[in-house]
């Protein structure tokens, strides 16, 4: 193995079911049951398992929620469904680095649209998993074309289906995925 292994599970159906199937995959990480496992928040507001090394995030979006479990690596996760209606330029303006703006105004739009979201997607699993909030200054750092300023973390595009973009955050500089995956009720 290359690195720590961050098992990931990819579900479709109601976003508000991922609470209850959260504590369900945790179950299977620590020597609780589901109503067992206690969630408690950073002083930032990042959740973690009370008493434990077992490291997720979730993220959800359109009919889809991505969650990453990870032993004694701390990791962040984000998925976005990849809607034509957002102005990439104009958000890019605001939150993105300088050299991933320059990289974004070179394509044509249909090319736009898809960096704009594999960028954000990476930027948004980067600052879940250090728990920083949309504050912490996304064009102060880097995840297009390269990564600059958030070491040690690394950050992996995730295939999730047509019409979305992911990313996974892990705080290590290699790391191993394995994919979970289920359906609704399948877990």
């Amino acid at each position: 193995m290359s690195g720590p292994a961050v098992h990931l599970y990819r579900f479709e159906g109601d976003w508000r079911a991922s609470g209850h199937t959260l504590l369900v995959l945790l179950s299977r990480y620590v020597p609780s049951e589901p109503d067992e496992i206690r969630l408690r928040r950073t002083d930032k507001g990042k959740p973690y398992v009370e008493d434990s090394d077992i490291f997720f995030n979730l993220s959800h979006t359109v009919n889809l929620t991505v969650v990453a479990i990870a032993q004694g690596v701390e990791v962040g996760v984000d998925v976005e469904a990849m809607e034509a209606r957002v102005d990439p330029l104009a958000i890019a303006s605001r939150f993105f680095h300088p050299a991933e703006r320059a990289a974004l105004a070179a394509l044509e739009s249909a090319a736009q649209l898809d960096l704009f979201f594999r960028i954000w997607v990476r930027k948004e699993a980067f600052v879940k998993g250090v728990g920083g909030g949309l504050s912490m200054g996304l064009d102060k750092f880097r995840v297009y074309p390269d990564c600059a300023g958030i070491e040690p973390w690394s950050i992996a595009d995730i295939e999730v289906g047509s019409g979305y973009a992911a990313a996974l955050a892990v705080k290590e500089p290699r790391f191993e995925i394995q994919w979970r995956q289920f359906g609704c009720g399948r877990i």
